[in-house]
C-alpha cells in the first residue's frame, strides 16, 4: 500500500486481471458481481493501483463487505505448525509465516471452518501481494540511506529490524527442534521472512472487536489519503468488515480510506511511503535541563527541578530532561493545541527568576486542580508595589513579562531546531547521486513535513514571545548532533 497521491506503476506488482477477478470472487463470493469497486491501475494521475468505483457510490453506502471467514489472522496457521511455535512469537510473525507456507498438493476443503487453515484457499490473494522488497519500508534501506532519516525514525527502524531478527531466531529454533516443520516452510530465509513481515505491517488491520490482527483480502487494496473520513469498521452482528463511503464517488474515481492519523515516520516504517505536507505529522522535542555553575543559580535550579518533578514534568529528580510531541497549529490565532501544555508549563518554571515565583506557581496550581504552571501568567496590579498573577494567592515580584519570556524560550528552541533541520535538508539533497531517488524523495518529504510543524508552532509563539534565551535549557544533543553522520 502507498499513499494515493504517491503511487506509481513501478511497485513491483505484475498481477494479471484474471487474478484480481479470482481474488474478488474468493473474498466476496456471490456478492462479487454487485460490488461497486474493482482493482485497477490508474496510472500516475489516477493514483496507481487501488480500488476504483465501477458505478456511482453514494455517501453513506457500504461499498465493500468482507466476512470474518475470509480474513487471515494469527490463528490461520495449520495447527500442526502453530502448536509447535513458541508462545512468545507475535501475531505479526505468525501471519507472515502463513504467507510463506508451501502450497499443499491437496485441494482445499469445502467447509468454511476448514479452509481457513488451508493455504491453497488463499492462493489468489497471496499471488496479488507486492513482489519481493517492493514495500519500501525503511527496514529495507541500506545504512547510508538510513542516515537520511530523522533520529527518531532511524532508531525506530533499527528497533524494528532487531525485532524481526529476534522473531526469525525463534522460528529457526522451532525448525531445528522439530525438523518435520520444514515441510511447511522449506528453505526459509531471513529475507523472505522480513518481506512477509513487511507485508503484514503494511496491510494488516487491528480489529478491536476481534481482539486480533487480520489481513482483510481485497479491502487491503484500498489506498490511504489523510484527508478522507472513510474508515474500515467491524460489524459484530454481521461478523464482517465494512467500508462506508464518506462522500459520493463517480465511476472511475479511486476510492480512498484513512489508515488513521499517522505521522510520516509511521507511514515510512510500516507502509513504505510518506505524505507531502502530512496534516497528522508530529515532531518529538527533547529538552534537557542544564545545571548552573554559580551557587545562587544552583540553588534556584534545584528548586526548579523539584517543582518540575512535583508537577510531573520530569519523570524523576535524577532525570536530565523530558520529551514532548509537537503537532501542527493551524493558525497563530488559535489556542495552540499542537504545543503541549506540559511543555509550556516547563518553560514557565524554567524562566522563573526567584524561589518566590516558583512558590507563586505552586500556589496557583493549588487553586486550579493541582495543574502547576499550566495557565498563562498574566500580571495584575497588586498592593505594596508588587505584581500579582491571576488566581495566584499572593504578591510576587517580576510577574510582568514572565509569560513572554517563557514563550520566548520556546520560540528560541523552535528556531534552533528549524535551523538544524534546514542544515540537514541541504546535506540530504547533496546525497542525490548516492541513494535511490524515491528514498531521497521520501526522506525530504519527512523532513519538510516536520519543518512545517515546527514553523507552525514558531508562528504561534512569535507574537506571544519576548526576551527568551537559552540560559536554562539546551536542546537534546541527539536533536543537535543527530546529523553528524551526514556531515
Amino acid at each position: 500500500l502507498r499513499a494515493a497521491e504517491d503511487i506509481s506503476c513501478s511497485d513491483g506488482l505484475t498481477v494479471k486481471d484474471d487474478t484480481w477477478q479470482a481474488l474478488k470472487r474468493l473474498t466476496l463470493g456471490d456478492a462479487a458481481e454487485s460490488c461497486p469497486v474493482e482493482v485497477r491501475d490508474g496510472g500516475e494521475r489516477g493514483g496507481g493501483r487501488g480500488l476504483f468505483a465501477t458505478q456511482p457510490i453514494e455517501k453513506g453506502h457500504v461499498f465493500l463487505t468482507v466476512h470474518r471467514d475470509q480474513m487471515i489472522t494469527g490463528d490461520s496457521l495449520p495447527p500442526p505448525l502453530s502448536s509447535l511455535l513458541p508462545p512468545s512469537l507475535s501475531v505479526w510473525a505468525r501471519i507472515a509465516l502463513f504467507l510463506l507456507l508451501r502450497p499443499s498438493p491437496s485441494p482445499p476443503p469445502t467447509s468454511a471452518t476448514s479452509h481457513r487453515h488451508h493455504h491453497n484457499h488463499w492462493q489468489p490473494y497471496i499471488a496479488s501481494l507486492p513482489a519481493f522488497k517492493s514495500v519500501d519500508s525503511t527496514v529495507w534501506w541500506q545504512e547510508h540511506e538510513r542516515a537520511m532519516l530523522l533520529p527518531s525514525l532511524y532508531n525506530d527502524t533499527r528497533d524494528r529490524t532487531a525485532l524481526i531478527q529476534s522473531e526469525f531466531g525463534l522460528i529457526e529454533t522451532a525448525l531445528a527442534d522439530h525438523p518435520h516443520l520444514h515441510a511447511f516452510l522449506p528453505n526459509l530465509t531471513f529475507e523472505q521472512f522480513c518481506h512477509a513481515y513487511s507485508l503484514v505491517c503494511s496491510r494488516a488491520w487491528g480489529i478491536e472487536s476481534l481482539g486480533n490482527l487480520a489481513l482483510v483480502p481485497y479491502a487491503d487494496m484500498i489506498n490511504h489519503n489523510p484527508g478522507t473520513h472513510t474508515l474500515l469498521c467491524y460489524d459484530e452482528e454481521q461478523q464482517a468488515v465494512e467500508i462506508t463511503a464518506d462522500r459520493d464517488y463517480e465511476p472511475g474515481e479511486q476510492v480512498l480510506v484513512s489508515y488513521g492519523d499517522l505521522s510520516n515516520g509511521v507511514l515510512a516504517l510500516d507502509f513504505g511511503f510518506a505524505v507531502a505536507d502530512n496534516p497528522h505529522d508530529s515532531v518529538e522535542m527533547c529538552v534537557l535541563v542544564s545545571s548552573s555553575t554559580t551557587p545562587h543559580n544552583a540553588l534556584l535550579n534545584e528548586a526548579k527541578r523539584c517543582l518540575l518533578v512535583e508537577a510531573q514534568l520530569l519523570p524523576s529528580d535524577t532525570a536530565s530532561g523530558a520529551s514532548f510531541v509537537l503537532k501542527r497549529i493551524q493558525t497563530p490565532a488559535s489556542d495552540g493545541r499542537g504545543l503541549p501544555f506540559a511543555l509550556r508549563a516547563l518553560a514557565r518554571i524554567l524562566t522563573a527568576s526567584s524561589k518566590d515565583q516558583l512558590q507563586f506557581l505552586r500556589d496557583e496550581g493549588r487553586h486550579h486542580s493541582g495543574t502547576v504552571a499550566r495557565r498563562p501568567i498574566r500580571a495584575q496590579g497588586g498592593g505594596g508595589g508588587g505584581e500579582r498573577g491571576e488566581g495566584g494567592g499572593g504578591e510576587v515580584a517580576g510577574v510582568e513579562g514572565w509569560e513572554g519570556r517563557a514563550m520566548g524560550l520556546l520560540l528560541s528552541l523552535m528556531e534552533e531546531r528549524i535551523e538544524h533541520m534546514m542544515d540537514a535538508r541541504q546535506v540530504i539533497k547533496q546525497m542525490a547521486y548516492e541513494v535511490d531517488t524515491s528514498r531521497l524523495g521520501m526522506a525530504l518529504q519527512i523532513i519538510d513535513s516536520q519543518l512545517a510543524v515546527l514553523r507552525s508552532v514558531a508562528a504561534w509563539l512569535r507574537p506571544r514571545a519576548s526576551g527568551g534565551g537559552l540560559e536554562h535549557v539546551i536542546s537534546n544533543p541527539e536533536a543537535r548532533n543527530g546529523w553528524s553522520a551526514l556531515r
